[in-house]
């Protein structure tokens, strides 16, 4: 009946809903991510992303482990299934951030402990694009990062310092740079640095 209801809403004449789907193999030695993003027109009829799914399966058996849903705010995401990137396998991980836009859907190490960690985009305005963190943890786990979501992701990861740097968008009036710090002793993140800086 609920399917019945959500087809019946997605063919209502001004309204249209579709689907993206992403099997994404490349990014992990240990698993594959199959991302569905659900696209429906907002209130000016621009077709956005309103709901992402990433259903994570291991490689070793093919085994489904976890499902996550994350829900977009404004952007048009997942319509190109090579948006990504990955720090562990290095799949575009040299590829230039044009404009604070890192990929749609990344994965990285980002507390520094060895396991991967993912991010994923929500949100694309100026100062930037804004993703939504999910770190592993010790039983495998991907949890959702309070301190680091709704956030910029790092141009430069510095696993020696355990520090995590982002960005705004440069324009004439300058950029602003955030430097985080993790501990893994207390498992937890601080800023160490903020500075505005001039120009572009």
């Amino acid at each position: 009946m609920k399917e019945l209801f959500i087809l019946l809403f997605c063919l209502l004449p001004l309204q249209f809903c579709a689907a993206q789907q992403c099997k994404l193999t490349d990014l992990s030695r240990k698993y594959i991510y199959l991302v569905t993003a659900e696209k429906s027109n907002n209130e000016y009829r621009d077709l956005q992303t309103s709901k992402v799914s990433i259903e994570i399966f291991r490689k070793a058996d093919g085994r489904s482990v976890q499902k996550l849903f994350i829900r977009s705010k404004w952007v048009d995401s997942f319509s190109e299934c090579s948006a990504v990137r990955s720090y562990v396998t290095m799949k575009h991980a040299k590829d230039e951030g044009a404009d604070n836009y890192w990929g749609d859907f990344i994965v990285a190490d980002l507390n520094f402990d060895g396991r991967e960690d993912l991010a994923i985009i929500t949100q694309s305005s100026n100062p930037g694009s804004i993703y939504e963190f999910f770190t592993q943890s010790a039983s495998g786990r991907f949890v959702k990062d309070p301190f680091l979501s709704e956030g910029f992701f790092p141009y430069k990861i510095d696993r020696k310092n355990k520090t995590l740097t982002t960005s705004t968008n440069a324009t004439t009036a300058g950029y602003t740079e955030t430097v985080l710090k993790y501990n893994p002793t207390t498992k937890k993140w601080r800023v160490v640095r903020d500075v505005h800086r001039k120009g572009y």
